[in-house]
């Protein structure tokens, strides 16, 4: 009714008492944001120097692997070495019956060597029983100074082989997309510190509406 009558003052508190809203969602939006960045920038540092270091691990890998480049196949699985003519096929063979014969491993284990990396496996959990036999493939990696996933074909074996050498060959695509990673969070870490403790733009004029709306 007192709206309804056109008095100025009733009027204009219901204006200043809108206006107020929406300046307190505002400026919560405003405090979350802020609070979003300054973790950021306490967090980002120690992202970009794990990048940093994953990167570096990369690099010597890929030296390793351009330092054991030859023109002849060899592979040592357990205490065998395979080299010369059908060592790929026989390599295969050994590497895939060896890493089956340990699925029930559930810890990472050295299983042979290539090129100066490791080759590791990992059994796989049953699921809780939920698991088939032919689901339970154990996880292969290659070990040079970092870590890196392969796949285990235990249907073809030399698909074991050829899944190492090109995760190998890969290790350029992911230096690049290491540096990449790197230089991202290095920028996103300067955007976040120019933001970071930036006042709510509008709390001048809060300030002014509180001062009225009581009044």
């Amino acid at each position: 009714k007192a709206i309804a009558s056109g008095n100025p003052a009733v009027v204009e508190k219901t204006k200043i008492d809108t206006e107020i809203r929406k300046f307190d969602q505002l400026r919560a939006v405003h405090a979350n944001q802020q609070r979003h960045i300054r973790w950021e920038v306490r967090d980002l540092p120690r992202h970009i120097t794990e990048t940093k270091q994953r990167l570096a691990e990369i690099q010597v890998d890929i030296e390793l692997r351009n330092s054991t480049e030859a023109a002849d196949f060899t592979m040592a699985v357990g205490n065998r070495a395979f080299s010369g003519k059908g060592a790929r096929e026989e390599a295969a063979k050994a590497l895939t019956f060896t890493i089956l014969s340990w699925k029930d491993d559930q810890t990472m284990q050295p299983r042979g060597q290539f090129r100066g990396f490791e080759i590791l496996s990992k059994g796989r959990s049953n699921g809780f029983g939920l698991l088939q036999e032919d689901e339970r493939v154990p996880e292969l990696f290659i070990r040079g100074r970092a870590t890196y996933s392969a796949n285990l074909n235990a249907v073809n074996p030399v698909g074991t082989v050829q899944s190492i050498e090109h995760t190998l060959r890969s290790l350029d695509k992911l230096a690049e997309e290491q540096q990449a990673r790197v230089a991202r969070a290095e920028k996103e870490l300067v955007d976040y510190q120019a933001q970071a403790d930036r006042p709510f733009e509008h709390e001048e004029r809060l300030k002014q509406l509180l001062a009225r709306q009581c009044e």
